[in-house]
């Protein structure tokens, strides 16, 4: 069959276009080989040599000793395989530095922390997504998301930081799946300046776990608590209170056992709010009383049945006609 010429020089002259036209993504993949055996070794060559605002994901194996900044570049996925570590070279900078960056997923990840600062920090506008990463050793906090970012953290662990397990602040938001969050030497979960939390369970119905961390499980100062009806969480064995709330700060706690804290299960301080699902049933055995604190004469909740915990609370009054 005799070929148009006219016909293929605009099929290819399509093709061109396509390829060099601005905004069509192209997918790259790199694989880092941190022991020195492949091409690539280290996270931060691969991404000099990625173009900043297309799909890429940098596939890596081994031990890597490097702190990895990702400033401005969107659609990036870093995945380890069952041997890949990720420990921080330089001690004053986070082992991961990500700022405005747009869908940054970390997948199958062991991240030391850096000795003198945190593990991972996703600031200024950024999305981290993070499944099945443990980070862990951070002299401070074990992750970080500020400035009006987002993070979602799904079966992770976040254990033995020295300082927060998760710090969420400056309007950012935290999506909790699946995830034990211990062992931390302040708080497990640290919200403040107009922050959201939720908890969630991940796809296969895995609550979170938040437990044995020396300052409260979470605190929220003028930041938003929400933990589902279906979240099958606990938060227990904490050196402070299990959930505390202060400065205008508000919570709608639903599936969770809140028990064996050595303050109290709920704290509500000045200007906060909690709602209860179940009369507040699931808060009990704190050790210090009442499970349900009302510390402040401006605090107030909704939903707490005294039948079904101890609280100090008042009395709810309906409102008037």
């Amino acid at each position: 069959m005799k070929r148009n010429p006219r016909a293929l020089m605009l099929f290819f002259a399509l093709l061109a276009f396509l390829w060099t036209a601005p905004g069509i993504a192209r997918a790259n993949t790199v694989t880092v080989n941190c022991s020195g055996k492949g091409k690539i070794q280290t996270i931060t060559a691969a991404l000099a040599s990625l173009p900043a605002k297309e799909p890429n994901t940098i596939l890596v194996q081994g031990t890597c000793n490097e702190n990895v900044n990702i400033t401005t570049i969107d659609h990036l996925t870093i995945t380890g395989d069952s041997t890949t570590v990720l420990n921080a070279l330089d001690p004053n900078t986070a082992t991961i530095t990500a700022l405005d960056s747009q869908d940054l997923t970390l997948n199958n990840l062991v991240i030391n922390g850096s000795t003198n600062v945190d593990g991972v920090d996703c600031w200024d506008g950024t999305v981290c997504r993070l499944n099945n990463v443990t980070i862990q050793h951070a002299g401070i906090d074990g992750l970080e998301a500020g400035s009006r970012s987002s993070l979602v953290v799904t079966d992770c662990q976040i254990q033995n930081n020295g300082g927060l397990g998760i710090w969420v602040g400056e309007g950012s938001h935290l999506l909790v799946l699946g995830t034990t969050i211990q062992s931390n030497a302040l708080d497990g979960i640290s919200i403040g300046m107009g922050a959201v939390v939720h908890l969630d369970v991940d796809s296969a119905n895995l609550g979170n776990t938040i437990r044995n961390n020396l300052g409260n499980g979470i605190s929220s100062f003028r930041g938003t608590v929400q933990i589902t009806y279906t979240a099958n969480s606990t938060i227990s064995g904490n050196s402070g209170d299990g959930v505390m709330l202060q400065g205008a700060s508000a919570a709608n706690i639903g599936a969770v056992t809140i028990i064996n804290n050595q303050g109290h299960g709920i704290r509500i301080g000045d200007l906060s709010f909690a709602r209860f699902a179940h009369g507040g049933s699931f808060v009990n055995s704190n050790s210090t009383p009442p499970n349900i604190l009302c510390d402040s004469a401006y605090s107030a909740t909704r939903g707490v049945k005294p039948t079904a915990t101890d609280t100090n609370c008042p009395v709810e009054v309906q409102p008037l006609p």
